[in-house]
This record gives C-alpha cells, sequence and structure tokens, in this order.
C-alpha cells in the first residue's frame, strides 16, 4: 500500500466492484462482442480468485496484483474489449458476493 493512501474499506470496495460490473452491461446492447469478451474474462478472473482468495481482504490485495491482468488474456473478438481493471473489479465483485452471502 501507498504510505499515503489511506486503508480502503470492505464497503468501499465493494461500491466500487460492483459500480465495475455495471459498467459492463450496456455492452450487451453496444457491443456484443466486447460483452462476450468481458464475460469470458470476467469468468477466468473468478475461476483465478476462487482458487486463490478465501476472504474480502485477500479480495482486496488481489484485486491490485499484476498477475490477474494476464489471467484476462487479449483474446479480444472487439477492436474495444473492456478495460482490464474493469474486468478484474467485476470479477472481485462477484467472489465478494460469494464469499459475504450477499447476492450479485
Amino acid at each position: 500500500m501507498d504510505p499515503g493512501r489511506t486503508p480502503e474499506t470492505l464497503t468501499g470496495a465493494r461500491i466500487r466492484w460492483r459500480a465495475a460490473e455495471e459498467r459492463l452491461y450496456p455492452l450487451a446492447l453496444a457491443d456484443s462482442d466486447a460483452y462476450m469478451d468481458a464475460v469470458e474474462a470476467v469468468g477466468r478472473v473468478l475461476t483465478e480468485l476462487r482458487r486463490s482468495c478465501a476472504s474480502n481482504a485477500d479480495l482486496m490485495r488481489a484485486e491490485t496484483d499484476h498477475a490477474l491482468l494476464a489471467v484476462v488474456g487479449s483474446g479480444s473478438r472487439s477492436p474495444t474489449p473492456p478495460e482490464p481493471a474493469i474486468v478484474i473489479a467485476a470479477a472481485c465483485a462477484l467472489r465478494s458476493a460469494e464469499l459475504g452471502g450477499e447476492p450479485t
């Protein structure tokens, strides 16, 4: 963590993760290829998060792990694929809901 950065709360992280997830939904109407790319990438990241994150604290650390960028992948069918950070945050939202029993 940056020395000047305030620790993020789980509530703040969940709000940010949910917002990232919601940013992907409009792609279904605007660019179906980009949406399918995003769905597949979120699935790949979620699989990794299920393997490596047993708590929401683990998720908050994992989100900044650059190794997840490789999991997002680059096999895009769309000329404008979603940003990897949004894909990772959306996967964190899903994993957090699994861990906390909250609806997605």
